[in-house]
Order: structure tokens, then C-alpha cells, then sequence
């Protein structure tokens, strides 16, 4: 399938330069921090299905947004620090 693919594009695209946007990426975590809201645990299962992925993949995110969210709130100034 991998082959047909590559073929595909080779035979539609070949010479061409795609770009994508640097927004992009802010989508990306604009999309994951929607469905962390949507998360509580115990709607793993239906949350997974619903999106199409693996509760594997769900628990992936979730972890990945806990960690960008705690990273983003270890680089806020303090109100303490900015008196």
C-alpha cells in the first residue's frame, strides 16, 4: 500500500514543493487540548472510539498535554516575582 502511495504522489506531484503552515502545529494542540477537556477517565473507551484511535494513543495525548501544560505554567512569570 506504502508503494502505491508513493507511486500515486510520484505520478501527481513529482517536482512540486509542499509546504505546510506554521500554524499548524497550534492546531494540532488547539485540537489535543479540546479533547483533554472532553477526557475524565472513565470515558476513555468511547472517547477513543469516537476519535477513531487506540485508548493506547488517547492515554499518548493525554500524557502529552499534562506535560505541555505543566511545562507552560513552569514558565509563567510568579505574581510574587513580577511585584
Amino acid at each position: 500500500m506504502a508503494n502505491a502511495i508513493a507511486d500515486h504522489l510520484a505520478d501527481y506531484w513529482s517536482g512540486q514543493t509542499i509546504t505546510f503552515p506554521k500554524e499548524y502545529q497550534r492546531r494540532l494542540s488547539k485540537r489535543d487540548v479540546e479533547i483533554y477537556e472532553r477526557y475524565n477517565g472513565p470515558n476513555r473507551a468511547e472517547l477513543a472510539r469516537e476519535l477513531g484511535i487506540s485508548e493506547r494513543s488517547l492515554y499518548k495525548l493525554i500524557a502529552r498535554v499534562r506535560r505541555r501544560l505543566k511545562d507552560q505554567a513552569a514558565n509563567r512569570p510568579q505574581l510574587f516575582e513580577m511585584i
